[in-house]
Order: C-alpha cells, then structure tokens, then sequence
C-alpha cells in the first residue's frame, strides 16, 4: 500500500510541474559518532579512487582537452542517452528528467546496460560522484562504493564476497564491513557483470538475486553489457533499468565539426566508411578515435576499408597507442617503447587470467610466475633468503656452545636444514600443515646428521632441536610460499595473548619433559630430573611467551594508504617494530631468569641469542617473511622479462601516456577494451632488462 501510495502522490507532483520526489528511502536510524565518521572514511575513499581518479580523468574528457575544450563548463553534452524501464510497481513514474540520479531515486535497485563502449561505466561513476555529495553532507543517505564483479567466484555469497572486497579494496575490515550491510547503510555499486565467464555468469546473477531477497538493500546498481545480459537464462530481481542508446550519425557529426581542423581526415575517413560510422556511435570508440587521429591525413584508416568491425577497433587502438607514445611531452626516454608493449601485453594478461579490474603492485602473487620452473625459482630464492636469516641467531648459539672451530661446519648445516625444510615443506594454504611438514624434514635431516655420531641421544636431541625451529619458522612465520599476505599494521589485544600463552606454556613444559626423559635415559633419574628443572624454568615462559607475542599482535588495516606499494612498506615497518619489541621483551625475561639460576655471564648471551630467535620469529611472521616474498616474486618477474626493474616508474609512466590510470594506489586499463587489446598482442622478446 505504501508504494502505490508514493507512485500516485508521484504522478501527481509530475502533473503539477515538480519532478524531485525519490521512492529511494533514506536511513531510517542513522549512524552516529565512531560509525559516521568510519563510513566518511570509506565515502573519501571512494571518491579519491573512483570519481577523483577515474570519472574526472576519463577518456571523454582527454579527448575534450585535446581538442582545446574544458572538460566541464565547455564540454559538449555527455554523448550517450537513457531508455529507461520500469518494473510494474513503478510503471506509472513519469521520468522527464534523464539525470541518473533521479532514475536511480525513482527504483533504487537499479540496472544499466549498452554495449561495449557505450558508458555505463561513466553513467556509474556520475552516480556515485552525486550519492557521494549527498552523504558527505548527510548522514541520513547511504555511502555508495565501486566494486568489479569481475573477483566474484563461484557459489561465493554476495555479501561474503561484498565484505572481502572492501577489505581488500577499500581497507575496511571485514567485521565491520559485515554490519554495516546488514544495517544498510550502504550503496553497492556493481560493474562488470559481464566481464565473468560466460559459464559463472548465471551463477553470480543467482548470488545477487539471493542478497535482494535475504539482506533487501534499499539501493543497489548492477552494470552490464546489453548481449551478454540478453543471453542469460534469468533477469536480476531490480526495480528497473537503462538502456544506454548509440550515438545518431548527427551526434557524431557535430562531435567531430567541433574538433575543427584537427578531425578534419578522422571526419572524412568515417564519412566513407560504414564500418567506422557504427564504431564511432559508441563514445568509448568516438573519443579513442579523436585522440588517435589528431591531424592525420586519413591514410591509415582509409586504406583499411572493407576490414571487419573487430579488425578496425583493433587497428584504431593500435593508433592510439602509437599517438600517446609521439605526443608532446609524453615521450619517454626511460623505457624502450616496444619494452613497455611488452610488459604491458603480460599485465593486461594476467589482469584478464585472474579477473582482476585493478591492478596493485603489492596485491601480485606467486600464482602470477605461470611455469613450475619459475614457482621453483622463487621458492629457493625465499627459502634461501629466510634460512640467511634464520643462520644469524643459531649461528650465534654454535658459536658459544662449539666454539669458533666447529661454528662454521654446523652453522652449514643447520642453515642447509632450514633451507631445504622451507623451500619443500611450505608450499600448503595451511601454516599448520607447512609447519609439521617443514618440520618433519627439518627434524629427519636433524636426525640423519645426528644419528653419523653413532649415538642415539645425539641423534634425538637433533630432531628436537632441529625439527622444532624449522616447525615454528614454516608454520608460525613464513605461511604458506604460494599466498603473500601483507600486515598494513598492527595492534596488541591481551586477550589473544593471554588465548596464546598457555598452550605455549605448555609445548615449552612438554619440550623440558622430554629433554628430562632422554636425559635420564642417558646419564641417569637424577639428572633428569634437573634437566627437567633447568630448562622447564627457561623454556616454559620463554616459549609460552613467544607463541603468546606471536597471537598478541593483531592485523589490522591501515587508514589512508594510497601510495603504489605502500602495503609492503608497512608490512616492513610492522616487522621492524615486531622484531624490537620481542628481541627486548624475550631478551630481559630470559636474561633475569638465567641470572637468578647461574650467573650474570650466562644471563646476557642466552638472553640476547634467545632474544634474537624469538624476535625474528615474530617479525618474519608480522610482515617480515611477506617482504621477502614479494621481493623474491618481483626478482624473478624481472628476470623472466615481465617486468621492469623500476616496476612502479614504468607503471606511472603508462599512467602519463593515458594507457592506464592511477586509482588511489592501484592502477587500471583506461577501459576494459584497452585491456583486452594488450592482452591479445603475441608475446614480445621482453629478455633484455632495463
């Protein structure tokens, strides 16, 4: 009754001259306090990337300035128009005003669709950039955000898959994310519908029509290209939709009469070719086509006539490729221009193989590499880089039990041991697994050593003191080599400290157990039992509080980032700050407890060596082992030829060349269509480094 009610008073109002009533409702109990001021964070964020970084640097409006006109006040009308319909309920709106906002107010569930090129992406943004003004200043409006369909996966629920992404995109934790959808406070704008596979597709319009009926969000845009959506077997559960028109051969007339001598040849070149006159009705294609074909004698695209429709858009990119490469001020000394095809033909790639929409440096994983051999590569590098690491603090504790003589042959192996535990034993998704696994190895080679003395106590305590390292270094610090996971920053949570240590209290009580038992075995009960007593009251709080530390420090994200790779500079930071404060902590309880059962001179070196141990474990598990990941992955891109050295520099230079486009600390294709350009381009000699 409440909409019939609202579509008759609707009519009404139209009837009278007065079109600004919205059926899109507003927040019924609004956030306050800590949750306005979180969701401002996101609406900021938002609108850096997307209507900041995209909309008002769109292709439209290069083209606008390079034909000498001001991309607001002097631009010509946005070339594309509106064939709106409505669902039943809302059949009786009459929509005279075509301003997406106001169709959007009218249905708030809301679909766009038109081909390739035709901006629905635009149409989006314009939305966005007018929700994002409306809940700047009210707090009753809902936050709108920007997310690609194109991640969406299979039998992933939509709000789960919603919650993920703006963690990932947006860096709002996932908890938080979680209720706030549920409260409904936000506007989820959806592009790229079309851009999953033609098999899923039908799936994740199945997902969003259950996240309508389950969670009833009070707004939500889908974009889609017109003929993939006609071939799905189901229609999405929305209030209404528009159909973005091609532009009429006036429209695209007086586009090009207004771009003066400079579009005289791209003029006469689409008045002899029908080919060319249905390209150019999209504004995607009109505008690639005034930038690539400023001043050009028609040559080019007059020679080609009678090609296909897909050989000519791909001829036109190539165009304007070649002109963003020859413009003035643009041109780069830095980078070979047939380099940078290169690279830029393996980014758009993989950025297709992975359904990715942008592109973040720090965001690249292992699954990138491809080959076996190159996944092979990367691994020894991190497993070397680690055990180099791992060989400083048990270098150290050689040293002072064997002496300078034998330091150098144990210290070999023990970094061998680590080595080889890691390079083979953490490649699971679980750090569970990867720790008994690299642990086992570890604990056997430990053995097999041990064991050349000929005796069996040796041999054991071998495992022990091998085997559980390499279980803490694969299963605690380095996780998994086939995922990098960044730690933007962190905090400290008691409680998880407290969760942490007591079970760690208790592998160091059973480790001081065992030592006493093999002890015993050996020299006798009262000697183990003293071995008992002396490493329980070392190992119980030390270990207790290593695992503790490790679960204390909680992940969270960072707010503001929106430099390329600052996720990996964090990461660092965090590490840094991780490896101090447990080296201290560890460093001084160990210290005092030594003294308080041998003496001032033992107290010092275990409290330093064990402090070492333990603060490298936390700091390699706090960001740490996720640097050196992704500084082995980045090495091996570049030694393949994927990728230059100075990646990011090359990655801002494309982004000067209007190739890409630099979204917050992500970059993207300046259209999908680029992309899958790139993409198709036959891979390149890339093997000469710059």
């Amino acid at each position: 009754m409440r909409i019939k009610f609202l579509l008759r008073r609707k009519e009404q109002l139209v009837d009278l001259g007065i079109s600004e009533v919205r059926l899109y409702p507003a927040i019924a109990v609004p956030p306050e306090g800590e949750q306005r001021s979180q969701l401002l964070i996101l609406l900021d964020r938002a609108k850096e990337t997307w209507v900041d970084g995209v909309l008002r640097n769109s292709i439209h409006n290069e083209a606008l300035i390079a034909l000498g006109k001001r991309p607001i006040e002097e631009a010509v009308e946005p070339p594309w128009k509106h064939v709106v319909e409505l669902s039943s309920q809302r059949s009786q709106l009459l929509l005279q005003d075509r301003n997406i906002t106001t169709i959007f107010d009218a249905t708030g569930l809301l679909l766009i669709l038109g081909e390739p090129g035709s901006g629905k992406t635009t149409t989006l943004l314009e939305l966005a950039a007018n929700l994002i003004t409306r809940a700047k200043s009210d707090a009753k409006e809902r936050v709108p955000f920007v997310l690609n369909l194109s991640s969406w996966r299979k039998k992933q629920p939509l709000a789960e898959w919603i919650a993920v992404e703006l963690s990932e995109k947006y860096r709002v934790p996932v908890k938080i994310a979680r209720s706030w959808l549920q409260n409904d406070y936000l506007v989820p704008l959806l592009d790229g519908l079309d851009e999953l596979s033609t098999a899923v597709q039908p799936d994740c319009v199945a997902a969003i029509n259950d996240f309508i009926d389950e969670s009833k969000p009070s707004g939500l845009v889908v974009c889609c290209r017109l003929m993939e959506y006609q071939w799905l077997p189901k229609r999405l559960k929305l209030n209404g939709a528009i159909c973005l028109e091609s532009l009429s051969s006036e429209e695209v007339s007086n586009y090009l009469l207004r771009g003066g001598p400079k579009l005289a040849a791209l003029r006469e070149a689409v008045g002899a070719d029908p080919v060319l006159q249905e390209l150019a009705q999209t504004p995607l294609m009109l505008s690639i086509m005034s930038l690539a074909c400023q001043g050009a004698d028609g040559t080019e695209l007059a020679m080609h006539k009678g090609d296909s429709a897909d050989d000519r858009r791909k001829q036109i990119f190539g165009l304007y490729v070649e002109e963003m490469f020859q413009r003035k001020g643009t041109a780069s000394h830095v980078f070979p221009k047939e380099k940078m095809i290169g690279w830029l033909s393996w980014l758009a790639g993989k950025m297709r193989e992975h359904s990715q929409s942008v592109f973040l440096v720090e965001g690249l994983q292992p699954s990138w590499l491809g080959t076996r051999a190159k996944r092979a590569a990367y691994g020894t590098v991190v497993a070397l880089s680690l055990a180099l690491i791992v060989e400083l603090p048990f270098g150290l504790i050689c040293f002072y039990i064997f002496g300078l003589n034998e330091n150098l042959t144990v210290g070999l192996l023990i970094f061998s041991i680590a080595f080889v535990g890691i390079g083979l034993g953490c490649w699971s998704k679980s750090p569970l697994k990867n720790g008994v696994l690299s642990g086992s190895i570890g604990g056997l080679l430990g053995g097999l050593l041990g064991g050349l003395s000929g005796e069996l106590i040796t041999a054991l305590l071998s495992v022990l003191f091998v085997g559980l390292p390499a279980t803490l270094l694969g299963g605690l610090t380095v996780g998994s080599l086939n995922h990098i996971a960044l730690v933007e920053n962190i905090s400290w949570n008691w409680n998880q400290f407290w969760k942490r240590t007591i079970p760690g209290s208790i592998l160091g009580l059973s480790i001081a157990l065992i030592l006493g038992l093999l002890y015993g075995f050996k020299e006798g009960p009262t000697y183990g039992q003293n071995v008992v007593l002396g490493s329980g009251l070392l190992l119980v709080p030390t270990v207790g509080l290593l695992v503790g530390l490790i679960g204390g420090f909680i992940d969270r994200v960072k707010a503001g980032k929106a430099s390329p790779n600052q996720g990996i500079r964090l990461s660092l930071k965090n590490s840094l700050a991780a490896f101090l404060v447990t080296s201290l902590t560890v460093g001084l309880i160990v210290g005092l407890i030594v003294e308080l059962i041998h003496g001032l001179s033992l107290a010092l070196i275990f409290g330093l060596i064990l402090g070492l141990v333990f603060g490298l474990s936390v700091g390699l598990n706090r960001g740490g082992s996720a640097v050196i990941k992704h500084y082995a992955l980045r090495l091996i891109l570049w030694l393949s030829g994927y990728t230059p050295f100075q990646f990011i520099k090359f990655l801002d230079q494309c982004a000067k060349l209007i190739l890409l486009k630099k979204v917050g600390s992500g970059y993207i294709f300046i259209h999908r269509m680029l992309l899958e350009y790139f993409a198709d381009i036959p891979p390149l000699d890339t093997s000469a480094k710059r």
